[in-house]
Order: structure tokens, then C-alpha cells, then sequence
């Protein structure tokens, strides 16, 4: 299967207004074929690591379009943590990207 990725930072959360969110609208409905679609985002940048843990990253409406449109969404910190589970099990790294819809999180 084929694989999409849009990297986004944002200082907050994403949101439906975001740039982000309409791009990837729009990429579903005019160019994509079958891939699947994952947005990676490192929200709250401006914020250290630790202080970005229990924010929301993705917004309730934001995350009704994920699931609705299969689009897979995680931060850049789940990336990393997929990564470190793909040094250990690549099969099931590879299964939470192509199966995941809305926000995965490890």
C-alpha cells in the first residue's frame, strides 16, 4: 500500500480551520489514488516536550474528518514511538500507520 505523509508544526492544536486539515481535504478528494493518508504534526511547538504531554493535539471536529475520511494522524512524538516499535517489530509498527484512523497513539 502506498503511504501519503504531510508534516505539519503548529504552536497549538489543529484544528478545522487549520491549513493543514483543508490541504489534506483536498489532496483526498483531487489527487490521491489509494494511498493512505497520515498526517504528522508537532503541535504545541513552541512548548517543551514535557509540558506538550495531555494536550490536545487534534481537535474534536478534526478528528470526526480523520476518521471519516481514513486519514491516519499522530504527533511527532507517537512517530517516534512507532519508530522505536518498528526497531522491535515492523510488522506492527507498520499495522498502527496502515490501519490506524483518527488520532493513533502508542
Amino acid at each position: 500500500m502506498d503511504v501519503a505523509v504531510e508534516v505539519t508544526s503548529i504552536t497549538g492544536t489543529i484544528n478545522v480551520s487549520s491549513e493543514k486539515t483543508l490541504q489534506m481535504l483536498r489532496f483526498k478528494e483531487q489527487h490521491r489514488m489509494n494511498e493512505k493518508i497520515v498526517l504528522v504534526a508537532n503541535t504545541h511547538k513552541r512548548e517543551d516536550p514535557k509540558v506538550r504531554e495531555g494536550k490536545m493535539d487534534f481537535s474534536p471536529e478534526v478528528l470526526s474528518i480523520l476518521v471519516a475520511y481514513d486519514i491516519c494522524a499522530m504527533t511527532s512524538a507517537t512517530l517516534l514511538e512507532i519508530w522505536k516499535l518498528a526497531k522491535q517489530d515492523k510488522t506492527k509498527a507498520r499495522q498502527r500507520i496502515l490501519q490506524g484512523t483518527g488520532e493513533v497513539r502508542l
